[in-house]
Parts: structure tokens; sequence; C-alpha cells
């Protein structure tokens, strides 16, 4: 009676049963069950008789306390197993998948955080040798200033102007100690 409901009363509940389609719930125990709803609750049923339609109100309600049917245990000597031995089963497999799905992860998040600090170390470089060729500049700049009879406040003054294009690698201060250090050396 696939689709068709009836009613059943159970220690004053009424519940509401119906045959459907289990192809979609995970962990089906057989292509079709037994569904019994009351307020809230949902139990589905694994083993019932075909003629479960035309059972009476008593015989639906074993089936619905019924263990066996609720788990699935097989009565016709089809490799019969304890409810409870095929739910570890189930979590043992469903432990063994996260342990390799989380292997997983964790390989491509250690490759990628090796990408990253090979980036990070490659940028580093690239910022350290900017920053040594524009000190290499300001000082050579300030050399040439120094050889014109420029004052090293102006000088100082003069070289924090031209380094300005360049501000994402130095900072006017340390333009300005460079140009000291320069004019001092000499």
């Amino acid at each position: 009676m696939f689709g068709e409901a009836r009613g059943v009363t159970l220690n004053g509940d009424r519940w509401t049963v119906r045959e459907v389609d289990a192809s979609r719930v995970l962990g089906a125990q057989a292509p079709q069950c037994l569904l019994f709803e009351t307020d809230g609750v949902l139990r589905r049923a694994w083993i019932y008789p075909a003629n479960w339609f035309d059972l009476s109100d008593s015989a639906l309600a074993a089936i619905l306390q019924s263990r066996d049917s609720a788990f699935g245990a097989r009565a016709h000597g089809d490799d019969v197993q304890e409810p409870v031995s095929m739910l570890l089963a189930q979590s043992a497999a469903i432990m063994a998948r996260a342990r390799v799905l989380s292997a997983a992860a964790t390989a491509v998040a250690s490759q990628e955080n090796r990408s990253l600090r090979a980036d990070q170390r490659a940028l580093r470089e690239s910022a350290r040798r900017a920053r040594d060729e524009m000190r290499s500049a300001v000082e050579q700049y300030a050399n040439s200033l120094r050889a014109a009879g420029v004052s090293p406040t102006q000088a100082a003054s003069l070289a924090v102007f031209a380094a300005h294009a360049d501000a994402d690698t130095v900072t006017a201060d340390e333009v300005v100690r460079w140009c000291r250090m320069a004019y001092e050396a000499a």
C-alpha cells in the first residue's frame, strides 16, 4: 500500500503510519520502510509484512515497538547481525573515512603553507634588495650634493624629496639618516 496512510493509537498517542521510499535515506536497511509519525517524532520500521495496511492496531503497535524492525535485523536467516555491531561497523567505516579526509586536508594545507612560506621569503628578499638599492642611491646623491657645496640640512630635504616617489620602500627618517651618515663619512 505504497503512499497510503493509516492511524494507530499507542499509549494514548496517535501515530500516522505509511510506507515510504527509503532509497535516498542514509543508512537505509531496505528500499522502503514503514514510517510512524506523531507530534515531532519519526520512527522507521524496516521489517514488516506486506499486508501491513490490513493489520490490527495492536499488530502495528508491535511493529513500532519491535527493536528488530527499528534496527533492521533479519529473521529469515539472511546474515543476522546484532543492531549494535551493525552500528559499530558503520561508525568504524565513517571514522576511517574521516581520518582519510583529515589526512588529505592536512597534506593540502601543509603544501600550501610551504608554498606561502617560499613566497614570503622571496618577498622579504626583494624588499631587502630594494631597500639596499635605495640606501645606495641616497648615499650617492648625498655625496654629489656635498661635493656641490650643499649644506647637510638642505641635502637631507632634497634627498627626502627625491626618495618620496619610492615611499613604500623606505621612510623619510631613513633617508635623512642615510644622508647624514654619508655627509659624516666624508
